[in-house]
């Protein structure tokens, strides 16, 4: 039977070379390795699909504490930024100060630290999707394992 293209691709693509950073730990795998199901050694696949599951799902939950940590640190950056531009030069509109503040460096940097954390956290929840529906695939191979027996 023919290989499908996106198989192909999936193989050999960069996109499934995952690099995190969580809690300062480097987590580096590839996806597609991890997914693949090897039949001839079912009960060890099962047995290890929770644990790696679990992982993903605590790796999740911390970049989710991460991120919303990250914005209350951008919250309150912006608010004692707003408050310091807001009593200097004469009368200023919301939009002169929203754009004063939009164009600091520091407001910059922590920008593209979000932008940073949301997409590693979108990439583990899909991840942690995979990995849900690899489950289902052990659970019916498993299943048939036991009917043909």
């Amino acid at each position: 039977m023919k290989e499908s293209a996106l198989l192909r691709y999936a193989k050999s693509s960069e996109l499934m070379d995952i690099s995190l950073v969580i809690n300062g730990d480097k987590i580096k795998f590839n996806l597609f390795k991890e997914l693949v199901i090897n039949p001839n050694i079912l009960n060890r696949e099962l047995r290890d699909q929770s644990i790696s599951h679990s992982f993903l799902v605590i790796a999740h939950k911390n970049m989710v504490k991460s991120l919303s940590d990250h914005e209350l640190e951008v919250k309150r950056y912006t608010a004692k930024k707003w408050t310091d531009l807001k009593g200097g030069e004469g009368r200023q509109t919301k939009d002169d100060l929203r754009q004063r503040i939009e164009a600091d460096p520091r407001y910059i940097m922590m920008q593209k630290k979000s932008i940073k954390l949301t997409y590693q956290k979108d990439i583990l929840e899909a991840c942690i999707r995979s990995f849900e529906q690899r489950s289902s695939m052990l659970q019916t191979l498993s299943a048939n394992t036991r009917r043909s027996l």
